[in-house]
């Protein structure tokens, strides 16, 4: 056999090892992916079993109370982040109804500027007991943070 039939043969004989090993990973990806799925279904029927057990221990639990499940669903809540000032308390109110910004925090050494969104832009421009227009969403949950000087 030439020198040159010789290089050849060990090329094919290459290049089917290694479509051979390509084919082979191919079918343990598939094998994985047929695993990860499988394992994937059983985590979702755990997770909504297990959610389930809850809603229903919630709604047993709230069967005493005056609030129904709905009723959040159908507000929104406020959280303020005074950054170092004074506490000022959450509030939850019907969804599509304007924000109600109370009184303004105080801060010791600061003079309250007014609140601002998480994009920095302010809100109700430091009035105090101000209602501002805001696109409130039903389960929506606002932080607005104080601007100080």
């Amino acid at each position: 056999m030439s020198k040159r039939a010789r290089r050849l043969a060990l090329i094919i004989l290459c290049l089917s090892a290694l479509v051979l090993l390509c084919a082979c990973g191919a079918a343990d990806t598939a094998d994985t992916d047929a695993a990860e799925a499988a394992d994937a279904a059983e985590t979702t029927d755990a997770t909504e079993t297990a959610d389930a057990t809850e809603a229903d221990s919630t709604e047993a639990a709230d069967a005493g109370t005056d609030e129904t499940p709905d009723a959040a669903a159908d507000s929104y809540t406020v959280i303020f982040d005074s950054r170092g000032g004074t506490e000022v308390a959450p509030f939850t109110a019907p969804a599509g109804s304007p924000l109600h910004l109370g009184a303004n925090p105080t801060k010791e050494g600061s003079a309250f500027v007014t609140w601002e969104d998480q994009w920095g832009m302010p809100i109700g421009h430091g009035a105090e007991n101000t209602d501002v227009e805001w696109d409130t969403e039903p389960g929506q949950e606002i932080t607005l943070y104080a601007v100080w000087e």
